[in-house]
């Protein structure tokens, strides 16, 4: 809701930090102090920053949204997003890949193994060379977790600001539905609630996936370098489990198509039995809406299950990958006559715990994510795609002094099932009222839907203000 009373704030104080403030977060100490000192208020919140702001964020979407209409058969969310957050993602997204892959896995690899081999005996690596090697895998962890927490900080907000895009939207749209029988407002809370809200993480999940694979060819490389041919037995493992993965990602997408739409309807009917609460307690019929509920919570949970199974085996998957792939490459390198020494252990090593965030937390949990998030964008475009209120051919309808409704021969269709049917009547200005028996279609129906809804057969003609 707009409110035109809007209460002054203290400046945020991420607005004018700098670089250094931005790294260690101390525009944020003032505030976490007061936290520990007392709880906090309502005055103590800061001013919403303006890139934040619900408004503006509607009206930029609102103008894509208009834009995606006119130029694209099948309008999209993701296109939208990519018009609006493109940029920031990319330069965010070649920030972590240099601070995770060159930094954080390849020089810490490398680093590692020289610095393994000042402990082997007869080693040539002194000690100011191995201080040395120990300060490089400090600083790379400094500079990686330095990046890495702003970076969280970044996308996180990516995500909120897609949030609550989404969210203003689905809201002004609701305000403009029409009452045809499809559980539309059932649908917006589901939407907002499951759809919208797991978009906050999207934009790092996004980036681990783009990540994932440059790093495992990257690193396979260096395994490559240091144990030949023995590091493709390992590598061929690993790529086994992509297609698997990539299927059972389908899989999931498809089944949480399915939960939404039972979640929906599950939605619908407690929303009716609230708003007939006075009804079902004067005919006593509490254990039948109760049972129906049940049943459909039931079959919501009968899809659930499935998803979540899909996800534990594509999880157990990059478990059992990571460690048996570490094996067999090194019974590999063993069996072909080779000897292992402290630098290319801890470099196998290294490069392997670079496959087991591949394999353990990008492909298990970035896939079946990503097909959420896509489920989640096609139910929102869905849900913007339905048919709205026509606007009145003149400007103001309550000013009008003759106004009338006038129906003709008019018959309804509702989902298969006629619910009136050779309507003849003219309704004059002023209060009329519907008669009929206690819960009666007749009455329910007229009132409530008839006049936004689509006739089969008939005529309706509506009186607006002359001009």
């Amino acid at each position: 809701m707009d409110c035109s009373d809007q209460k002054i704030r203290t400046q945020n104080p991420r607005g004018k930090a700098g670089l250094f403030n931005i790294l260690l977060f101390k525009y944020a100490f003032n505030i976490i102090y007061t936290g520990t000192r007392r709880n906090l208020k309502m005055d103590d919140i800061y001013e919403v920053l303006p890139n934040f702001e619900a408004s503006q964020l509607y009206s930029r979407m609102t103008q894509e949204w208009q834009k995606e209409l006119k130029t694209s058969k099948n309008p999209s969310i993701f296109k939208i997003f990519l018009r609006m957050f493109g940029w920031e993602f990319a330069l965010w997204g070649i920030g972590i890949f240099i601070a995770v892959l060159f930094i954080g896995d390849m020089a810490h690899t490398i680093v590692m193994g020289k610095f393994m081999t000042y402990f082997e005996p007869g080693t040539n690596v002194t000690l100011k060379e191995a201080l040395l090697y120990a300060s490089g895998l400090i600083g790379a962890k400094v500079v990686v977790q330095l990046y890495d927490n702003t970076y969280l900080l970044a996308v996180w907000s990516i995500g909120l600001r897609m949030q609550i895009a989404c969210n203003t939207m689905v809201y002004r749209k609701c305000l403009r539905l029409n009452s045809k029988n499809q559980n539309n407002h059932g649908r917006a809370v589901t939407i907002i609630t499951k759809d919208i809200a797991q978009l906050l993480t999207v934009a790092d999940c996004a980036h681990m996936l783009l990540i994932g694979f440059p790093k495992f060819f990257v690193m396979l490389y260096i395994m490559y370098t240091y144990i030949g041919v023995s590091a493709l037995a390992g590598a061929a493992i690993v790529m086994a489990t992509v297609p698997v993965n990539a299927l059972l990602g389908i899989l999931i997408s498809k089944y949480r198509l399915k939960t939404a739409a039972q979640t929906d309807q599950r939605v619908k009917i407690t929303q009716e039995m609230l708003t007939a609460m006075r009804i079902i307690k004067m005919h006593t019929w509490e254990k039948f809406f109760s049972n129906t509920i049940d049943k459909r919570r039931g079959k919501e949970m009968k899809i659930l299950r499935i998803v979540y199974y899909l996800k534990a085996v594509v999880f157990a998957i990059g478990q059992l990958s990571y460690r048996f792939a570490f094996y067999v490459c090194v019974l590999t390198y063993v069996a072909l006559g080779n000897h292992v020494t402290a630098e290319k252990a801890f470099v196998i090593i290294g490069c392997f715990g670079a496959f087991e965030s591949l394999l353990t937390d990008y492909m298990p949990n970035g896939i079946p994510q990503m097909a959420e998030y896509k489920a989640s964008l096609l139910r929102i475009t869905n849900f913007l795609m339905l048919e709205e209120v026509p606007t009145p051919l003149s400007g103001d309808i309550h000013n009008s002094i003759d106004r009338t409704i006038d129906l003709k021969g008019a018959t309804v269709t509702t989902e298969g099932a006629t619910v009136l049917a050779g309507i003849s009547l003219n309704v004059s200005g002023g209060l009329t009222v519907v008669a009929g028996p206690t819960g009666s279609v007749a009455k329910l129906t007229f009132a409530a839907k008839y006049l936004m809804r689509p006739k089969n057969r008939g005529y309706f003609l509506p009186q607006y203000a002359k001009t």
